[in-house]
């Protein structure tokens, strides 16, 4: 906690808050955040088989957590082994991508997200998944204008 809250009192760009860290050390950092862009993330790494809306309902909790404070969401899934489904996650979480950008343009609160599989057959996912959505803003928490996909 100590080392972001001064990281972003030095005034860097960005901090990342992972979503299982303690709520009290997350509002910390959110207390400070003035112009630092604050990524909240969430990490599987249990090789299982996420569906599309599984993937779109942390997305859009993770997207309205903190009142809206965060500038970006990204969700990463260890991807199963190819037999087990892993083959299919990418397209899974690209479909949940799409769904949760249309909710940008709903409510502009809502920051961009990225989601991406790591392990073997996660590469699929790094290549594929569109980096930049419409726009690019460069004012924190600009909602749809500044989406990430």
């Amino acid at each position: 906690e100590i080392l972001l809250t001064l990281a972003i009192d030095l005034g860097v760009d960005a901090v990342e808050i992972e979503m299982v860290w303690s709520p009290t050390m997350a509002d910390a950092v959110m207390s400070r955040k003035r112009l630092c862009r604050v990524l909240t993330s969430y990490y599987d790494t249990d090789p299982r088989f996420y569906a599309a809306g599984e993937v779109g309902m942390s997305l859009r909790l993770m997207g309205s957590a903190f009142d809206f404070q965060n500038d970006l969401v990204k969700f990463v899934v260890t991807s199963p082994p190819l037999e087990d489904g892993g083959e299919a996650q990418a397209g899974e979480l690209q479909q949940a991508l799409q769904q949760y950008n249309g909710l940008l343009y709903q409510d502009p609160r809502m920051p961009p997200a990225i989601a991406l599989c790591d392990g073997p057959s996660g590469e699929e996912s790094r290549l594929f998944t569109p980096l930049l959505a419409p726009g690019g803003s460069e004012e924190p928490g600009s909602g749809p204008s500044g989406a990430v996909s």
